[in-house]
């Protein structure tokens, strides 16, 4: 096959999102977004975790990394992990503000954000996210079925 060049002149900030683009389109990183405490973390390792390795993605949840600089704030993490993601999932389950902050941020990053929330905490849903679709679930086994359906058809697809 016979290579075809062609010269291109991009001001900074259009190469700039060439490349988040191009990281983004390969990325297999899924950001987690959600309150920690005992019982989320739980269904973390029992739900969201299970779901995203086996659709074939890497969870990212800053609160399991370890190798933040020390001149690096959590919010600079945070934001820099979002960015380097492919999609968010983000539970609203004790509607943490932090969770509202991070999932509104990856959606004005372009990002897919996939919405959910425990069935008994669905209706305290602020009314700037109830418009869009949450998978509400009753228990881990509940979540981690529907967010592999969800990942397949809403990421994958």
């Amino acid at each position: 096959a016979q290579e075809c060049y062609i010269d291109v002149k991009l001001p900074i900030n259009g190469l700039s999102q060439v490349l988040k683009l191009r990281d983004e389109k390969f990325s297999k990183n899924c950001f987690i977004a959600m309150s920690f405490d005992d019982e989320m973390f739980r269904v973390y390792n029992e739900a969201i975790r299970p779901a995203v390795l086996e659709t074939g993605f890497e969870p990212l949840m800053i609160s399991e990394k370890k190798d933040i600089p020390s001149d690096t704030t959590i919010n600079d993490a945070i934001l820099a992990a979002i960015t380097k993601s492919k999609f968010t999932i983000a539970d609203f389950t004790r509607h943490k503000h932090g969770v509202y902050f991070e999932s509104g941020y990856a959606l004005g990053q372009g990002q897919k954000v996939i919405y959910t929330c425990r069935h008994d905490e669905i209706g305290k849903a602020h009314f700037d996210t109830r418009n869009y679709p949450h998978i509400v679930w009753n228990d881990a086994e509940d979540l981690r079925t529907k967010l592999i359906d969800k990942i397949e058809v809403f990421i994958k697809g």
